[in-house]
Parts: structure tokens; sequence; C-alpha cells
């Protein structure tokens, strides 16, 4: 059903809304997304509505950009595809808006993967320390398959790395280095063994690089967080638990920092006279 929503769909159904509900809408490329940003905007003056992916919320955006409806924005993942985005879209920062959080509110995503780590058996000391290890590890994890991601995209390679094994990764993965296992089974999962070496090779030259936080995908991080936890002592949390707490925790402070919160707040300002989100008002 949901794989069957366009963009043309969406542009209709709002169409068709405005005329019962004429607050001005922010599109958001994912369920995900939205239960990060809603919570926080002033739903008297504003709505948001899901994307149903990056494809369908881009057309949907060109649409109403070509229509002249300034009533419409929306915030999509940077991802790697390069594509252009038209005016009355907002890319985030970091490759989707759970990155964003992992790196920009580091602190806080360290005190999130603390409370799944603290126990009677785990002191206060040893939960810290490991918390803030268990990030980190996630990094260097999402970050090989980011840099593996990004070359596949590059040189053509037709190689998904969608729903990779993360928990074997790091099973068969050493303290910051996921390299070889990701790059194995990522191309076993595509079919095309012949180039693990390059991937492999492609991720080591980039694992130092000043850019490795923009290749992480949040889904990667996240699984790969809930992973740890469990390997080191804690209660493994379901991945849809994990993000629906980190989702649930961000507060005004955390959410003004992140990349999208002023270009919507001005946006609305400009249009409505409104202020968007409920922590600025």
């Amino acid at each position: 059903m949901r794989d069957s929503i366009t963009g043309q769909t969406i542009f209709n159904t709002n169409q068709m809304t405005r005329g019962v509900d004429g607050r001005p809408v922010v599109l958001v490329e994912s369920d995900s997304d939205q239960s990060i940003l809603a919570p926080h905007m002033r739903d008297e003056f504003v709505r948001s509505a899901p994307g149903f992916g990056k494809r369908a919320t881009l057309l949907a955006a060109e649409l109403h950009e070509a229509n002249g409806d300034d009533w419409v924005i929306a915030v999509v993942d940077r991802d790697l595809d390069g594509i252009s985005m038209p005016s009355n879209v907002f890319a985030t920062s970091h490759y989707d808006l759970e990155a964003e959080i992992v790196f920009i509110c580091a602190p806080h995503v360290s005190r999130v993967v603390y409370s799944h780590l603290i126990s009677e058996a785990t002191t206060h000391e040893a939960a810290t320390r490991l918390s803030h290890l268990v990030r980190g590890e996630a990094v260097a994890l999402a970050g090989a398959i980011g840099l593996m991601r990004r070359h596949a995209s590059v040189q053509k390679l037709g190689i998904s790395f969608a729903s990779l094994p993360i928990q074997e990764i790091v099973k068969q993965g050493s303290p910051g280095n996921y390299i070889e296992p990701a790059a194995r089974f990522a191309c076993l999962k595509a079919g095309v063994p012949g180039h693990q070496s390059e991937l492999r090779t492609a991720a080591e030259a980039g694992i130092d690089g000043d850019d490795l936080e923009y290749l992480c995908n949040g889904h990667d991080l996240l699984i790969a967080m809930c992973v740890l936890i469990g390997d080191m002592g804690g209660h493994r949390p379901s991945h849809r638990d994990f993000a629906r707490g980190l989702h649930a925790s961000i507060d005004c402070t955390l959410l003004r920092r992140l990349s999208v919160f002023d270009p919507l707040r001005d946006w609305l300002l400009r249009l409505a006279g409104e202020e968007m989100w409920d922590c600025a008002a």
C-alpha cells in the first residue's frame, strides 16, 4: 500500500485537504522523521504529513512549487544520492535526522545508551564508560558501511547496503574495525563476491577522514547501538523501542540544534506570522 503512494498522490491529497484544513504543511520523508519533529510543532498553526519516501516527497514538493503553493515545505534526508533539491525542500545536515542527533547531540545519546546499561550489576562509572564506548563503536561500524555505500554509489556497483546483518558484523569484527565483515556480508547479500576487496580498500582509505560522520546512516547507527548494548551486558532494546525512546527524549535545547529548526521556523514566520515550535513560542 505504502509503495503505491506517489508524489502525485501526496500532492493531490494535500490539495483536497486544503479545503477543510488550511494549516500550512511540513512534508517529512518518513514516520521516523515525523516522530522527531511533529511533537514539537504548534499544531494549531501547522501540521506535518508523511511523504512516504524521499522520491515521493521530492516529487510532491516539486508539484507544489510549480503550483505556487507556498504553504507546503518539505524535509528530506541528505543521503548520498546528490539529488538536486527544489527551493521548498530542506535537507538534513547529516545523512538523516537520526544521524544528525547522534552526532550533534552526542552527550544526550550517550545518556540514552546509559539508561539501557545501568543495573544492579553495573556501577554508574562502568555504565558511563560503556555508554561512550557503545556510541564510538557504532560510529566505527556505520562509518565503514557508509564509506562502502559511497564507493558503490560512485562506481555504480549496484550493491545495496540496506538490511545488513549488523549483529553478525559486530560479532565477526573487532573493536573499532568492522570493515572486513561489513564488506563480506554486503557482497554476499548482493551476490557479487568479487567486489569485496574493492569495498574493503575504499573503506580503509577513508575510515579516518573528516567526513566520516556525514556518511553514517542513522538506521545503521541505532541498530549497532542496540546490538552493542546487549554485548556489553545491558538489556538489549529492539531497534524500534530504542528509536522511539531516543525520539521522545529530544527536548527543546536539543531540537534547536537540529539543522531544520531555524529554516522551518523562518518559513512559517514569513508565511503566517506564527511560531512553528512549542518551545520557542
